[in-house]
């Protein structure tokens, strides 16, 4: 694995402390956007004291993900609505791919199909706000969008690849692929190096993104969590 340090292995943490503290709508202690932008919450440790302190500061009637390489042993004072195994991959020798598809940058007069297409392919959690994490193109066909992507964590020298999509109706013409590569090479242009996140089970996906170069960094532990209701 291309070990990248601890700022990869707890990235929401490191992304809401540096490059993109100005979306903190925690503390220093507790650290999460705010809930139109993105769902992610980190904190530096999760011992006994941290945990105490995450319970009692995390907003009511609101879910959390939890993205990070060590697992968290969850109280069961809360509910824990989902956990799976994630893969973290970072581009080690980039080998883009583009198609014959012109690619259009995403403006907040595009959210409303943004949001459409994400609910409809489910790529991960896409906002009314989630815009403001940058990078997003997309293709048309004539009016409507059929497939986009963009950027989202952000930590010194990094920057994550989310929201890769296509419509149904448009798979199999490679156009995941052509999106990955133009967001990709947008981030390696500012002298970062891309990452990404992927299901361990999504395997079509996880052979487009070694194709595109990009490889296994480290596992990682996710998890959706609330408080339990009164």
């Amino acid at each position: 694995m291309l070990q990248t340090g601890a700022t990869l292995a707890n990235p929401v943490w490191h992304a809401l402390g540096t490059v993109q503290q100005h979306l903190n709508a925690g503390n220093q202690q507790l650290r999460f956007f705010a809930p139109a932008v993105a769902p992610f919450a980190g904190m530096e440790n999760w011992d006994a004291a941290s945990l105490h302190h995450f319970e009692a500061n995390m907003p009511a009637q609101r879910r959390l993900y939890l993205m990070q390489e060590t697992a968290v042993v969850i109280p069961s004072s809360l509910q824990v609505h989902f956990t799976v195994p994630l893969y973290q991959m970072i581009c080690a020798d980039f080998q883009p791919a583009f198609e014959d598809y012109p690619l259009v940058p995403l403006t907040e007069e595009h959210i409303p199909q943004m949001l459409a297409l994400t609910a409809l392919t489910k790529p991960g959690p896409f906002l009314a706000q989630t815009i403001q994490l940058g990078g997003y193109v997309g293709v048309f066909d004539g009016d409507q969008l059929i497939a986009m992507g963009g950027e989202r964590l952000k930590v010194p020298g990094f920057t994550e690849v989310s929201a890769i999509c296509t419509h149904p109706d448009y798979r199999g013409r490679h156009l995941a692929r052509h999106i990955l590569s133009q967001v990709s090479q947008q981030i390696i242009r500012r002298g970062e190096v891309p990452f990404l996140h992927s299901l361990t089970t999504n395997e079509p996906a996880l052979k487009v993104y070694a194709q595109l170069g990009y490889r296994l960094n480290r596992n990682i532990f996710f998890a959706i969590v609330e408080k339990q209701s009164a």
